[in-house]
């Protein structure tokens, strides 16, 4: 029988066996076959966790089926190998929300750490470029958020565990999906809809994924804020090697800055912070970006809207990372000279 855009085959034992997503099967002709690059309008995509067992996995030997994909199945066939590949996610607006590109991985492979069995730990997802039809699952997720650390969930899946925290889930609405091919560029269009298990009013499920969008955006604002810092702070030691005069006397003050800002000393519950001539005393960078985290894994963890205690915590540190944000472009300004 065919379900939605799946093959389901069952004998009169105890198997049976799922075909998933038969949307290039529907749409193959000779046509797309012999064009140089085709992508395959991908079929309803819906946003559904991935795992909400809780407990200690399930072992290796256990028998069991995989699951197909999370997030949506995008296909798309290349008669000869491309030289340059990318595929992305566009919003109404027009927005990149995630983009993948042929060899390059942004994140860092989690089997370099060395902490995990790899059986367990799942590939990163690559955009293949030889000829051939392809298939290639977006998790309907932003990338990861711009943190130095992750984790694997007590819930493992052989060969399919990811590592945390994950990208915001997109809203549900209707997306674009852009393949790029050797200059030549493919559009198809793609639904998100919700999980219809999830009974959360729709205004309530907006609010929830506007309030961890902003979350998100603020963790990595942090993150680049971070980078810049410890930028200025080489800049600075520079200077003090080669300037004399009132500017060089006042290079230490602005490095003390630079160091509370970085969480190297002199902040709130000695894990530095920002205190010093024009600057109120605000937690350190890592200390706020580690806060924001927290909150943004309590939303995280369900479809639900967030409680009142969480969106005032939310609301209080957003205004201290403006804060900071606002302290690292005023030390920016004054010691690039601009």
């Amino acid at each position: 029988m065919i379900k939605d855009d799946d093959v389901v085959v069952g004998t009169h034992g105890r198997g049976f066996w799922i075909l998933d997503d038969i949307t290039p099967l529907r749409q193959v002709t000779p046509a797309t076959l012999d064009a140089r690059a085709y992508l395959f309008r991908p079929g309803q995509a819906t946003r559904v966790r991935a795992s909400m067992y809780t407990d200690t996995p399930i072992p290796p030997d256990e028998p069991r089926s995989e699951n197909p994909p999370d997030g949506v199945i995008i296909s798309y066939h290349l008669k000869a190998a491309a030289e340059n590949l990318s595929l992305e996610i566009l919003d109404a607006a027009g927005a990149v929300v995630r983009r993948y590109e042929k060899g390059v991985n942004p994140n860092p492979d989690p089997r370099a750490e060395g902490h995990w069995p790899d059986l367990w730990i799942a590939a990163w997802p690559e955009l293949k470029a030889n000829p051939g039809l392809h298939r290639f699952a977006w998790d309907l997720r932003r990338p990861r958020p711009d943190v130095t650390g992750f984790s694997f969930p007590i819930s493992a899946i052989p060969g399919r565990t990811v590592p945390e925290p994950l990208g915001p889930f997109v809203p549900p609405g209707t997306y674009t999906v852009r393949l790029t091919v050797d200059g030549d560029t493919l559009q198809q269009p793609v639904r998100v809809r919700m999980d219809p298990r999830v009974k959360t009013p729709a205004a309530m499920l907006s609010a929830r994924d506007s309030l961890q969008l902003e979350l998100y955006r603020a963790v990595n604002a942090l993150g680049a804020a971070q980078k810049q810092v410890r930028t200025l702070r080489e800049s600075v030691a520079q200077q003090s090697n080669g300037v004399r005069g009132p500017r060089a006397d006042s290079l230490p003050n602005f490095d003390r800055q630079l160091a509370a800002l970085e969480g190297a000393g002199g902040g709130r519950g000695g894990r530095g912070g920002a205190a010093g001539r024009g600057i109120v005393q605000i937690p350190s960078l890592p200390q706020l970006q580690g806060e924001l985290m927290t909150l943004y894994g309590v939303i995280e963890d369900s479809d639900s809207a967030p409680t009142s205690q969480v969106k005032v915590a939310a609301r209080s540190r957003l205004n201290q990372a403006r804060t900071a944000l606002a302290a690292v472009r005023r030390l920016a300004t004054v010691v690039e000279g601009r």
